[in-house]
């Protein structure tokens, strides 16, 4: 229970840790539904596709959150994010495996190669 006086904290992430978050979930649902196909379990493939496209989504909303409670973020970046998240609805809507394991990538993009939502990152917030 809040005492008088005391301030409820809400927890507001910035732009960059909602990024940062958001590609490391992505990343995790890719290594899950690699899983899934070596043990030959295509529905769970299919779902962590699936969960991979949502996150993405969900992206614009949760940056423009973080832009209402004071967080700076450009228009032509937000752009980006829009494109992403235009991207992955796409690719639920395709109901298409190859479309919802490659929505992110450019082509002729080999696997090392960082998706859009890293090469944004990177570009954004450069590691020193």
């Amino acid at each position: 229970m809040k005492e008088k006086g005391q301030e409820i904290k809400i927890d507001i992430k910035t732009p960059e840790e909602i990024l940062r978050d958001t590609s490391s979930q992505f990343k995790s649902l890719d290594f899950q539904a690699t899983k899934a196909i070596t043990e030959k379990n295509g529905n769970l493939f299919r779902q962590k596709l699936q969960e991979r496209a949502q996150i993405i989504v969900g992206l614009p909303l949760k940056i423009q959150k973080s832009i209402n409670n004071g967080n700076s973020f450009s228009e032509p970046d937000m752009e980006d994010i829009e494109h992403m998240s235009l991207l992955a609805k796409e690719a639920l809507e395709s109901k298409s495996d190859f479309r919802l394991g490659s929505f992110l990538e450019s082509k002729g993009s080999s696997l090392d190669d960082p998706n859009y939502l890293d090469e944004l990152i990177d570009r954004l917030y450069p590691s020193e």
